[in-house]
Parts: C-alpha cells; sequence; structure tokens
C-alpha cells in the first residue's frame, strides 16, 4: 500500500504564533464573558486581584490543586490584570469556560491540562532514561498501548492487535467505566494485559497515542519527548497544542478506528530513514514548546486575553 511521503527536514520550524492563533481560534466565538453555571464540583470559579489568585469555590479535588497551584506560579512570573474566569476540571467541555480538551470548533478556551499544569519533571526523566536504554537499533518493530476502558475505540484497536500480534501490541491494562459483566465478557477474550513502565514503553518503535473520553494527556504529552514515533489517532478530540502538529512531520496518522493501523506500521517499517525523520523534528518541537515554561506561557496568554473581555 502507497501512502503519500511529505518531505521531511530534520530542522522543521515550528510558526512562532502558534500559541497565539489557538489562542484566538478560541476567543473568535464571543466578545465577552459568558454567565456559566458552576457546579461546585467540576466548575471552579477563579479570580486574580492585585496579582493574588483567590479560589471562590471550595472543591477538593487534584485537578483543581494543579490548577491553584499553577495559576500562583503565573502570577508571580508575569503581570497579569484583575479578572475572573472559570475552569472546568472534566476531561472535556463545550461550555464557554476555560477546558483541558474539547472537540474541534468547540466552545470551550484551551489551557493545558491539569497534568501539564503539574510538571512532568520525574516523567521526561523516565522519559530519558527509556532513550538511553533503548536507542532506535534496538527497538522492536511492533506498535504499543497499554490503557484504561475509557473511551468507544479502545476495544477495536484490542481486537485488531489480537488479530496481528506481532504487529500490534496492545490491551487494556485498567477497568474504568464498565460493568461487571462486560468486564467479564472482556477478560474472557483476552482483552487485558499487563502494565508496562513508562521506561519499558520504548523498547517498541512504535507508540499508539488513542483518545479515552478525551485526550489522552499524559501518553501524548512524553510521546512527543521520546525517541519512539507516535502512531496518532485521527480525532475530533483536541487539547491546546494539537494545532501545531503536523501528519508525516510529528506523528503517522491512522484513522479513528485503527482500521489502517497494520498497514500504516508495513509503511514505517519500509521507511525507516523518514520514520527516524519524523521523530527528530517532534523531538524538536516538543523541546522547543512543551518546556514547563512554555506551558505556563501559553497559560500566562490565555489569562491575558480572557482579562481583556472583562
Amino acid at each position: 500500500m502507497k501512502f503519500l511521503c511529505l518531505a521531511i527536514c530534520l530542522c522543521v520550524s515550528v510558526h512562532a504564533g502558534w500559541m497565539e492563533e489557538q489562542i484566538a481560534e478560541d476567543f473568535a466565538q464571543f466578545e465577552k464573558r459568558e454567565d456559566v453555571h458552576i457546579d461546585g464540583h467540576m466548575h471552579v470559579g477563579y479570580a486574580i486581584a492585585d496579582g493574588q489568585v483567590c479560589v471562590r469555590d471550595d472543591v477538593k479535588h487534584e485537578r483543581c490543586e494543579a490548577v491553584t497551584k499553577a495559576l500562583v506560579e503565573v502570577c508571580e512570573s508575569y503581570v497579569l490584570p484583575d479578572c475572573e474566569f472559570v475552569v472546568c476540571l472534566e476531561d472535556s467541555c463545550e461550555e464557554a469556560v476555560l477546558v483541558f480538551a474539547k472537540e474541534r470548533g468547540g466552545k470551550g478556551i484551551l489551557i493545558p491540562d491539569f497534568e501539564a499544569l503539574g510538571g512532568y519533571g520525574k516523567v521526561l526523566r523516565e522519559v530519558e532514561s527509556g532513550n538511553q536504554r533503548f536507542p532506535w537499533e534496538k527497538k522492536v518493530n511492533c506498535a504499543i498501548w497499554r490503557g484504561g476502558s475509557s473511551g468507544t475505540l479502545r476495544t477495536k484497536l484490542v481486537e485488531i492487535s489480537m488479530k496481528h500480534p506481532r504487529a500490534v501490541d496492545a490491551r487494556l491494562n485498567r477497568l474504568v467505566q464498565v460493568g461487571g459483566e462486560q468486564k467479564r465478557e472482556w477478560i474472557r477474550k483476552g482483552y487485558f494485559g499487563s502494565s508496562l513502565l513508562l521506561q519499558d514503553h520504548l523498547k517498541y518503535k512504535y507508540q499508539i497515542l488513542a483518545d479515552g473520553n478525551t485526550c489522552a494527556y499524559s501518553k501524548a504529552f512524553w510521546g512527543w519527548f521520546c525517541n519512539s514515533v507516535v502512531f496518532k489517532q485521527e480525532s475530533k478530540n483536541i487539547q491546546w497544542y494539537y494545532g501545531s502538529l503536523k501528519p508525516f512531520v510529528h506523528y503517522i496518522p491512522v484513522a479513528e478506528d485503527f482500521s489502517d493501523l497494520v498497514d500504516k506500521i508495513q509503511w514505517a517499517n519500509e521507511h525507516e530513514e523518514e520514520v527516524r525523520g519524523i521523530v527528530a523534528n517532534t523531538n524538536l518541537f516538543a523541546k522547543k514548546n512543551l518546556s514547563h515554561a512554555q506551558v505556563m506561557h501559553y497559560f500566562y496568554l490565555v489569562l491575558k486575553q480572557y482579562s481583556s473581555l472583562q
């Protein structure tokens, strides 16, 4: 099967204004802050006054703690006008509030997800260690995936793996949002497998990025820093930096239902030079755009724009 091979430059330049472009797109839908229902659990109201952060709602949640800590860090690093806003703590939200992810064209205003705001120092150290343990020449020509049972297409990925075990190693490793009868059926079918340490994922050349309820935050993030190539599922779900990623430049795209995954793996096996170029491009993008400083800068730009509406 033939695929369009895009010319790949090992030093792809990232548009310096991609952050501003994404923010402008998100804010283009309204001219002033809309009234938003706050349910006291998954929506949290914040205010910034004289450089101080005030949490309007008493929410005990690790996601809220990560956002609050990041806001304090932004206020210590930048001068922000006074403003009030609402952050949705759900995986995805289509209201005109600050969100971690949304469907393409949705109303939410994207901010870095709670895991990115909390920092990925330990994760990136593990990735670097895995990169050293498994240089490209020692990697297995196989696609790897482990994850929870959220979302509707992850079991499709597992079924493809069971039919093509030499090309794909994909299994569920934890049960979420599934009842007892379905769990028993999936166990009987062999859908569950052992978990892997992050470093052990890097034994494989190909990393599969599969949505759950929405974007897979941490798996997506560390995938851009590793020395394997990401096979990214085509999806309507986006997070703050997805708009700057290009197929066959930063990742290998696969169909939403993974129906062409095996063919794309075969293509990668036959085009090693191009694939290694994609890995180099991705690593360069990540180092330039996904550092903790850049995560905080994006958050600042969103808050600055939001404050201009009030």
